[in-house]
């Protein structure tokens, strides 16, 4: 017999201190405030991480990331293999590529006892899967609750356009030892999520143009990431920026241009540049001669990075390439740094928008070493539009406000 609470179900990877895992908590604490009993199931994304994996299973059951009623960690028990030759068929073979790869370990798990007993204590209003790896699963929690009468709305979050960051990363598909062609990921990412959930909402306005002109029965939206206020008093610096960036090839290049091209632009004039986060290792090893020059600017990982956002002049999103939204960006505005960034830093975020709030754009590295220079004439200034970038698109209060909307539109509980 089901119980009176009302249920919703978030579903997804377990990335802490991530974007998407804050993508998640956001989430979390929407549903949350609505009074709704709410539950995160973690699954696995790499083939290793099964329940015989101790140092995994710990990590996630130790983790107080996300304040959630209830929290299940739900896998295969042992390593996943890659099916056999003999066991598939030529068809079969074109269609199982790298990214079918990647949603085959979550794929394989079952619902567990221990999940379907949550479910079964309440009614479950919202299964939210974020991220097309996870949808097979999800679609086993709406079945199951569709079998006991009842209909939860569904709603995927994409978090990007997963083609780009399998292609970026260089994933390769277990067959040909090659990285698939686009046209090829892209066909199957459309296929796996199908159009049987209810929305589709996503991080940037160049995610939802691409799925609204190839998606027709889901409702659509943009939602942006939510990130708490940390706006901080800034020190006054003369020189001092700031970049944050982790370990992907896109950092590697936007920290590339900075040094090498943007640099040489300041000329004489001294200049205090940190490079905070696991960049630095990428870059050592493909810039050995750029990093040698400049070593004493990487700091790598840090546990907070809030005392480098107050002691800098700007905060620097030189990003060259590059997808969805940038994390970076989000982060620097929730301080209420000035921000120096090339277009590609605030993408995601409509160009026209960026021009109302009074934000430049710096492509050229003539132009983008100017500005660094003149940030010390217009910092209060340059603060005033980063707070007002964060408080129109990136607050907790803005991804709250923009959930009941889009809830409301669609008139769901």
């Amino acid at each position: 017999m089901s119980g009176n609470k009302d249920i919703a179900i978030i579903v997804g990877p377990f990335w802490p201190n991530t974007g998407v895992g804050e993508y998640i908590k956001n989430q979390i604490n929407y549903f949350r405030s609505k009074g709704y009993t709410t539950a995160f199931i973690g699954l696995p994304i790499e083939r290793d991480q099964h329940l015989r994996n101790n140092e995994w299973v710990s990590n996630y059951y130790e983790s107080k990331y996300y304040d959630v009623d209830a929290k299940f960690l739900e896998s295969f028990n042992k390593r996943i293999h890659r099916p056999k030759f003999r066991k598939l068929t030529p068809k079969s073979m074109r269609r199982f590529n790298s990214l079918t790869w990647r949603a085959y370990p979550p794929h394989t798990v079952p619902v567990g006892d221990e999940v379907v007993k949550f479910i079964n204590s309440g009614q479950v209003k919202y299964v939210v899967c974020n991220m097309l790896y996870f949808l097979s699963y999800s679609r086993k929690l709406i079945n199951i609750s569709a079998a006991r009468g009842e209909k939860p709305k569904s709603i995927l979050a994409t978090i990007d356009i997963q083609t780009h960051q399998i292609i970026d990363s260089e994933f390769q598909n277990p067959y040909t030892k090659k990285v698939d062609n686009y046209d090829d990921l892209i066909r199957t990412e459309l296929e796996l999520i199908g159009e049987d959930f209810d929305i589709l909402v996503h991080v940037s306005v160049d995610d939802l143009e691409f799925f609204k002109n190839k998606i027709k029965k889901s409702k659509q939206y943009v939602l942006y990431p939510g990130m708490p206020d940390r706006e901080v008093e800034l020190k006054r610096h003369y020189g001092k920026y700031l970049f944050v960036g982790a370990n992907n090839s896109h950092n590697v290049e936007a920290v590339r241009w900075l040094l090498a091209e943007v640099r040489p632009w300041l000329g004489s004039r001294p200049v205090d540049l940190s490079i905070v986060g696991a960049v630095a290792e990428p870059f050592k090893k493909f810039h050995p001669i750029l990093y040698s020059a400049f070593a004493n600017c990487f700091i790598g990982p840090v546990d907070d990075v809030s005392g480098y956002y107050a002691n800098c002049d700007a905060a620097l999103i030189p990003m060259r390439t590059g997808h969805g939204i940038s994390v970076k960006t989000i982060e620097a505005a929730s301080y209420s740094v000035p921000i120096i960034s090339t277009r590609n830093g605030l993408r995601g975020v409509d160009e026209g928008e960026v021009a109302r709030i009074g934000i430049e754009c710096f492509d050229s590295p003539k132009n983008f070493a100017k500005k660094m220079i003149s940030i010390q004439d217009e910092r209060e200034q340059e603060m005033i539009k980063s707070r007002r970038l964060f408080n129109r698109y990136f607050s907790l209060e803005k991804f709250n406000s923009s959930m009941d909307k889009i809830l409301s539109e669609n008139k769901f509980p």
